[in-house]
C-alpha cells in the first residue's frame, strides 16, 4: 500500500510537474487548455511565473511528500488544490457552466482525492 501512495504521489507530481514545464517554456501552446491568452508580452512573463511557478511549487512538494516519513508535504498541494476547487466551484456559480469548467472542475476533485489518498496512506506507513 506504501508503494501505492508514493506511485500515486509521484503521478501527480509529475503531471504537475509537466504543467510547470508547460508554462515556463510553451506558454503557447498551454493557452487552449487553460483558456488563457496574453495581450502583451507582460502576460507571457504572467503565465510563465504565476502559473508556471504554482504548477513547479505543486510539484516540489508532491515530490517531497512522497519520500518515507515526509507526507506531511502533501499537505501543501492538497491544501491548494482543495482551495482551487472551492474557488472554481464559485466561478461556477457565478459565472455560469461551462464544458471547460465542468472538465477543470473534474480534474481538480480527482487531484485532491489522489493527493487525500496518497497523504493518508503514506501518513499511516510512518507511524507504523
Amino acid at each position: 500500500m506504501e508503494f501505492a501512495g508514493r506511485l500515486v504521489a509521484f503521478l501527480v507530481g509529475f503531471g504537475f510537474l509537466s504543467g510547470a514545464i508547460g508554462f515556463i517554456f510553451m506558454p503557447g501552446m498551454m493557452e487552449p487548455d487553460f483558456s488563457v491568452i496574453p495581450t502583451q508580452v507582460d502576460g507571457l512573463g504572467t503565465l510563465r511565473a504565476d502559473l508556471g511557478g504554482a504548477f513547479a511549487g505543486l510539484a516540489i512538494f508532491a515530490f517531497a511528500g512522497m519520500r518515507r516519513a515526509q507526507a506531511h508535504w502533501l499537505l501543501v498541494p492538497l491544501t491548494f488544490v482543495g482551495l482551487y476547487l472551492l474557488i472554481r466551484l464559485g466561478h461556477l456559480a457565478v459565472d455560469g457552466v461551462t464544458p471547460n469548467g465542468i472538465r477543470s472542475t473534474v480534474v481538480e476533485a480527482v487531484l485532491l482525492v489522489l493527493l487525500y489518498g496518497a497523504h493518508r496512506v503514506l501518513s499511516r506507513a510512518q507511524r507504523s
